[in-house]
């Protein structure tokens, strides 16, 4: 099930504002969403959602194996391709990681060095 972050964020944000989300009104002076602690609380979650559904879009452009930890399979396979002179580029895309992920496993396993 997807979520539809956008929708949740307009509705809380429009209720932190003292609008009725539905019908664009804007709510009385004695509505709880007009109380100061209830407003504040929904600046923070319309914050907190903002920065989740941010976190979300990232995960999904990266790799399939960024984040994972690396087998011993994977460490041969990546020397043995860079050996060969495959690119970062194309050991990250073989490797389903980020280039810097690619780098950082190439430093560790001393194969690679950048001056800092």
């Amino acid at each position: 099930m997807q979520t539809d972050y956008n929708k949740s964020i307009y509705m809380i944000s429009a209720l932190r504002d003292g609008v009725n989300p539905l019908t664009g009104e804007v709510m009385d002076g004695e509505s709880i969403f007009q109380n100061s602690d209830v407003v504040r609380s929904l600046f923070e979650a319309a914050d907190v959602l903002e920065k989740f559904q941010k976190r979300v879009i990232k995960q999904r452009n990266l790799p399939k194996n960024a984040g994972a930890s690396w087998s011993s399979e994977e460490d041969r396979d990546l020397i043995a391709n860079f050996e060969e002179g495959y690119s970062v580029e194309e050991l990250a895309e073989l490797q389903e990681r980020t280039k810097n992920a690619i780098r950082l496993r190439l430093e560790k396993l001393q194969l690679l060095q950048y001056a800092d």
